[in-house]
């Protein structure tokens, strides 16, 4: 019993010794293997602790994980928002309203280019189209396997404001009673974002989940008019 547990000493021992020598080798350590364990000094190059903790947690490069993990989680938040009357939608419907999107800045400027959208429910090919919208500007989503990509976006918002971006769609006739939709954003990526000077990755639990359209019978509902920038 006597003998495991100076072998278990020893092993910890050797351990931290290791450990030791992974996060802050310097000459002092340098010297310290050579006397103990006779082992030639070698010229080393100091390593910042932080770097390679760094890399033990993460293989993308430093500037990416530092964004993802999200230090800085106050400088923008995003919440996907419907009215519940606005909920249902009739085979055919033209121009209705899917969700908004609330971006809140803190002290830094947000601009945003890009969002790409996966459909997720019916299926993609029974919306024939979908829109972005904010102020009197429209963008026209760009359709492509289960997905709607905006582009080119150059959407602009101050410091310490809110900005609502709205989605509207174009469904087909070919939609069934019952059948219902949202739009997701599936990962990080799908977000281009600088915020400040800097790309800006939103630091959320993906895929962020937009709100459903449920398709029911015809009725009346609201209309709006807009001209789809070419």
């Amino acid at each position: 019993m006597f003998i495991k547990r100076v072998i278990r000493a020893y092993f910890v021992f050797t351990m931290a010794v290791v450990t030791m020598a992974a996060l802050t080798f310097n000459s002092t350590v340098n010297t310290y293997f050579a006397s103990v364990f006779n082992i030639p000094q070698q010229e080393v190059k100091p390593i910042s602790s932080a770097v390679f903790t760094a890399s033990l947690i993460d293989d993308r490069p430093l500037q990416k994980s530092f964004l993802a993990f999200g230090e800085r989680k106050d400088l923008l938040t995003l919440t996907t928002e419907n009215v519940s009357s606005r909920a249902y939608a009739s085979p055919g419907s033209k121009d209705r309203h899917l969700m908004d999107l609330v971006f809140n800045t803190n002290e830094e400027v947000m601009k945003l280019d890009k969002i790409n959208f996966k459909v997720e429910g019916a299926d993609s090919t029974m919306i024939e189209n979908a829109y972005l919208v904010w102020g009197e500007e429209v963008l026209e989503g760009k359709a492509s396997d289960g997905h709607f990509l905006f582009s080119g976006i150059d959407y602009e918002l101050n410091p310490d404001s809110e900005g609502v971006l709205k989605v509207y769609v174009d469904l087909s006739t070919e939609l069934s009673i019952g059948d219902r939709f949202r739009f997701d954003i599936e990962k990080a990526e799908d977000l281009s974002v600088v915020v400040g000077e800097h790309p800006y990755i939103l630091n959320y639990n993906y895929p962020i989940r937009g709100k459903y359209i449920s398709i029911t019978r015809s009725r009346s509902w609201e209309k709006v008019d807009f001209t789809v920038i070419e």
